[in-house]
This record gives C-alpha cells, sequence and structure tokens, in this order.
C-alpha cells in the first residue's frame, strides 16, 4: 500500500495494486478494492514479514479507522 489516488474514485488516500486475471486494473482505494473482482494479493516468497497482517487486504480497515481518527 502507498499513498496515491483511487484509479476509480479519484481520491487521494492509501491505495493496493490491483489486477484481475494477469492485467492490471489500476490503484485502488479500499472502497473500491472491496467492489471490484480481482486476483488475490501476491505473496513474494522471498519478502520478509513485516507483521501478521503483511499484504492482506482486510487490514484495509484499520487503515481506515486511522484516517478517519485525523
Amino acid at each position: 500500500m502507498r499513498l496515491a489516488q483511487c484509479s476509480s474514485c479519484g481520491i487521494r488516500t492509501m491505495v493496493n495494486w490491483c489486477t484481475l486475471k494477469g492485467k492490471s486494473i489500476g490503484e485502488l482505494c479500499a472502497d473500491c478494492y472491496e467492489r471490484v473482482d480481482h486476483d488475490p494479493a501476491p505473496k513474494n516468497p522471498n519478502g520478509r514479514i513485516s507483521g501478521p497482517n503483511h499484504n492482506d487486504p482486510g487490514f484495509d480497515n484499520v487503515v481506515r479507522c486511522l484516517e478517519e481518527d485525523r
């Protein structure tokens, strides 16, 4: 996830890169990510795990809560 503009709704927030059948759909915010059909989030076999929710789209709910607290 990174801070950027959502390809679907256009708001600037944390986004996930999203693909469908191996083709890029774009970078989507958590709400748009849940609405569209997409491939499962890729797992990096050589990557280090930074925590229990690393690369988990469901963790976006936590990000939403933090954004509402601002």
